[in-house]
């Protein structure tokens, strides 16, 4: 009996000693290479997360032909079996499932895509997918007014709004404000950007608009900063600034170059009641100014504005109005140094007190009208080299005025109104000017009692309108004058 159980037991290890032998075998045979490989076996994944410029697809090695896989990933093109000559992905080596990322795509266009995987015999492809990316253009304006707003546009990705984008108040009492634009990043293209009475967003932070025709950045409590519009490097027809009441500057717009008619709007810049800005640099690389009809500069009223040498760059034959009135820490103007000639109106009004008008002094022609008030200017000095105003002259309320020497260039006129200058005594400055078109008005200038500088004029009967002089220290009438009779 014990030795039928002890032959039992031999035959037993025998039995595991030769399965285990076998077992070694196979594995030894599994790593050697095959001898005959061939190409692998590849399978494409599903396609999702189509937007307009990006969609995620892989693939599967359901063989590897007998040989290490060197390279597997995606390939696509926008016609039919793209191979790995067209757009690709590379996502290594080896076996393992893989995911890619297709990207950079078109918006709105059909897209062929196959998974491929290459070892030592060659490349091979999996069937054919085909998808669409979506359309990124959105049609109309688009008007958004609280946060939860701009979140919900923001999650279509749209790449351009092919009308007006205007984010503003916050209406019906919500309290929903906007503070954060980074879910509209996607968008690169807009008709007209409009960022109106928002009332609580700090910076413009996300937006990557590069193309705009039109921008307002209107009466925005707490805006300070709009470095964000730096993305922006299209021409532009207009621009506003406007009541934003911590903005200190607006270096944001430094990347533009050009303003000039685009749809018929009026090409102008306005920078208006900020009260916080110090400067305008940000205006320092517009060198072209193309005004078809009406148009210009007005910088107004923007309390501690210290210089507008932002304008430098300007065209020197400057075809607009320039307005530059009532900053109040303004005193000088020399950012016109390299203007000529201004075919609008030029403007000067309430400035600093220590102003001198250095900065005009490249000035010979204004076709509009010439307007210097409420300053408190000594004289008029920069413009000693003004030979034409094509319209009315108005020089009133510069209560500091001690001459208009700066005037003596001019040898005619349209139209002058000199009024309310309190401490100027004569008005030599108008001693060559030997035509006045229309009217005359020398009125309420309390010590204006030397009236000599009219001589030219008034000999050559040069006056076409009415001659209105009154509540002066001396009021001469024109045969006065005539009569020898043109100062006390």
């Amino acid at each position: 009996m014990k030795k039928q159980i002890y032959r039992i037991a031999t035959l037993f290890l025998v039995l595991i000693t030769i399965s285990s032998c076998s077992g070694g075998d196979d594995s030894s045979n599994n790593d050697t290479p095959d001898p005959n490989p061939v190409l692998p076996t590849v399978t494409i994944a599903q396609i999702t997360n189509i937007t307009s410029e990006n969609a995620t697809s892989g693939g599967q090695i359901t063989n590897d032909g007998g040989a290490t896989i060197l390279e597997k990933g995606v390939c696509w093109s926008t016609s039919p079996n793209p191979d790995i000559t067209n757009n690709k992905t590379n996502e290594g080596s080896g076996s393992s499932d893989f995911v890619s990322e297709i990207t950079n795509l078109n918006s709105n266009t059909e897209y062929y895509v196959r998974a491929y995987a290459t070892n030592s015999v060659g490349t091979s492809y999996s069937e054919q997918s085909v998808f669409n990316t979506t359309a990124c253009v959105y049609e109309g304006n688009v008007i958004i007014n609280t946060q939860e707003g701009i979140n919900a546009f923001g999650e279509n990705n749209y790449c351009e709004i092919n009308g007006n984008l205007i984010i503003g108040y916050t209406d019906n009492g919500s309290t929903d404000y906007v503070i954060d634009l980074s879910p509209l990043s996607s968008i690169k293209k807009v008709k007209y950007l409009s960022i109106n009475s928002s009332q609580e967003l700090e910076t413009l932070s996300g937006l990557n608009i590069e193309t705009v025709s039109g921008i307002i950045i209107n009466n925005n409590n707490v805006l300070s900063n709009i470095d964000a519009l730096l993305s922006i490097n299209s021409d532009i027809e207009f621009l506003s600034v406007s009541l934003n009441s911590e903005l200190t500057n607006i270096n944001g717009l430094s990347n533009i170059t050009t303003l000039k008619e685009i749809d018929q709007n009026s090409v102008r810049i306005e920078i208006s009641l900020n009260y916080k800005l110090t400067n305008i640099d940000g205006l320092s690389n517009i060198s072209t100014f193309e005004i078809v009809d009406y148009g210009g500069i007005e910088i107004v009223d923007n309390n501690v504005l210290a210089n507008i040498n932002g304008l430098n760059n300007i065209p020197s034959d400057f075809k607009g109005n320039i307005i530059i009135d009532r900053n109040q820490l303004l005193n000088n103007i020399e950012g016109l140094s390299n203007i000529t000639n201004i075919r609008g109106d030029l403007s000067i009004v309430a400035l600093g007190d220590d102003l001198v008008l250095d900065g005009l002094e490249s000035l010979t022609t204004i076709d509009g009208k010439l307007t210097i008030a409420y300053t408190k200017a000594e004289n008029l000095n920069g413009l000693n080299n003004l030979v034409s105003v094509g319209e009315e002259i108005n020089i009133s309320s510069n209560h500091s005025l001690i001459n208009i020497d700066g005037l003596n260039n001019l040898d005619s006129a349209n139209q002058i109104i000199f009024k309310n200058n309190n401490t100027i005594t004569n008005i030599d400055g108008f001693a060559n000017i030997n035509s006045i078109t229309n009217d005359l008005e020398l009125t309420q200038n309390n010590a204006l009692s030397d009236f000599c500088g009219l001589n030219e004029v008034i000999f050559a009967n040069g006056i076409g309108g009415n001659y209105i002089v009154e509540f002066n220290a001396y009021n001469p009438t024109q045969q006065d004058i005539l009569d020898g009779n043109c100062s006390l």
